[in-house]
């Protein structure tokens, strides 16, 4: 019993000092435990103290992830969301961290992806910021169609 204990701890500092380095969600957590080979039953435990130990909140990973994917990777709300959700977060924290979002600074992005294929046809430019996230309204919006 001992035993486990003392491989919990080791697991749960060294997972704490993860997510102490950048925020994390609990499934990225639950991937990196599997790369340490952590034990499948001890998982939960783990995830559960760092919940309660404040280096895991759902809600404010969705909003660092939401604002830095737009700034540094160019995408749009759509994309943001969709990858979110695969993440497993919450719907209500998905839905939080899209909100946050500063209109300004998504027109802006959005501009921007737009001038990387100027030289590229009307239906390769929407193609493009589709893929990116943005929504086709947004797009006839900064295209001017």
């Amino acid at each position: 019993m001992a035993k486990n204990d003392s491989l919990q701890d080791a697991f749960l500092s060294k997972t704490e000092r993860y997510c102490a380095s950048a925020e994390r969600c609990a499934s990225q957590v639950r991937v990196k435990l599997q790369q340490w080979n952590c034990p499948e039953e001890e998982h939960s435990a783990i995830i559960g103290a760092l919940y309660k130990n404040g280096y895991l909140n759902d809600r404010r990973f969705a909003c660092a992830y939401a604002h830095d994917k737009l700034l540094y990777q160019g995408w749009g709300r759509k994309k943001i969301e969709v990858m979110l959700a695969g993440l497993r977060l919450p719907d209500e924290d998905i839905a939080a961290a899209l909100s946050e979002i500063d209109e300004s600074d998504y027109r802006r992005t959005l501009k921007k992806v737009a001038t990387q294929k100027r030289g590229a046809s009307r239906e390769q430019q929407i193609r493009f910021l589709m893929q990116r996230g943005f929504l086709y309204g947004e797009i006839k919006e900064v295209l001017g169609l």
